[in-house]
């Protein structure tokens, strides 16, 4: 992070190094000056790819690639501006759809009741017919059974 940062030329002569010391190795072992720096030069790839995973590493090359697309996005809806007004209509319409959406699931499904005991809230159901509720079973809607203090206010006797 807080190393000094190599520059181009440096890294150049870095690669040139290398292959002088490789060319003076292989003539060491007997070959010529011109095969030697052949061989190392052959030995060591492609100069320029080199130099090019070195420039690439000093680059957010990403953070380039999304600006070039945005400058050839604003570029293209600047030349068709019945497409960009459908294209910006339709995503208006998508995210205030899926925003109601939302609201509507996390109202109703994802916050608990907005009371303070949430599960002792029950539900009563009026009978106008004999017979057991379709939605309670006969022993939780027991007719003689005593209700709570709170929830006897709430009712009256027929």
């Amino acid at each position: 992070m807080f190393r000094r940062r190599r520059n181009q030329g440096d890294f150049a002569a870095e690669i040139q190094a290398h292959i002088a010391l490789e060319a003076a190795r292989l003539r060491r072992e007997g070959l010529s000056e011109v095969d030697a720096d052949r061989a190392a030069r052959r030995a060591f790839g492609s100069v320029a790819t080199a130099e090019e995973h070195f420039y690439e590493s000093r680059r957010w090359l990403w953070w380039e690639e999304i600006r070039k697309d945005l400058h050839y996005t604003i570029r293209t809806l600047r030349q068709n501006p019945v497409f960009t007004l459908a294209a910006v209509l339709t995503l208006a319409l998508g995210i205030g759809a899926n925003t109601a959406i939302f609201s509507l699931i996390d109202t109703a499904l994802l916050r608990p009741l907005p009371y303070p005991q949430p599960d002792g809230i029950v539900a009563l159901y009026a009978r106008t017919t004999p017979g057991p509720s379709p939605a309670a079973s006969g022993s939780s809607m027991d007719p003689t059974k005593k209700w709570p203090a709170p929830l006897s206010s709430l009712c009256r006797k027929i």
